[in-house]
């Protein structure tokens, strides 16, 4: 006999933020001759310092963001033009924090924002009290 397993349900949040690959931090004034830092690896490391569930970056190989051309990759070159997201997931109030702390990096950047559940399998049912 199998044993009886029961599903736990958080509620959860999943952003999106979609960049280009050129996207890139802002100039640093005389520091500017110095290459600059991807800006998606620049969100992802913001995320893991502000305590944000998961991060991951996405690349694509067709599309385009926004109202920009349609890009495809080619296969002699690479194409920094190319749509790619980077997608959070974690608490909403978390991701709201998130997107208003960091609107300077964000500014102009298509954001989307889906309710999730994080399931979590247990052995034994959920404890239910009584009220006295």
């Amino acid at each position: 006999m199998t044993p009886t397993r029961y599903i736990a349900a958080n509620e959860i949040g999943h952003l999106c933020i979609y960049l280009a690959r050129k996207d890139r931090m802002p100039a640093r004034g005389w520091l500017n001759f110095l290459p600059r830092r991807s800006l998606s690896q620049h969100i992802i490391d913001l995320a893991k310092r502000d305590g944000i569930l998961n991060a991951t970056s996405h690349s694509t190989h067709y599309g385009f963001t926004g109202r920009g051309d349609i890009e495809t990759i080619q296969v002699d070159h690479p194409n920094s033009r190319l749509a790619m997201f980077v997608e959070l997931v974690g608490e909403r109030e978390l991701l709201e924090k998130f997107v208003c702390t960091h609107e300077v990096l964000l500014k102009d950047k298509i954001i989307v924002y889906k309710h999730l559940e994080q399931w979590t399998v247990k052995n034994h049912a959920p404890e239910v009290r009584e009220l006295d």
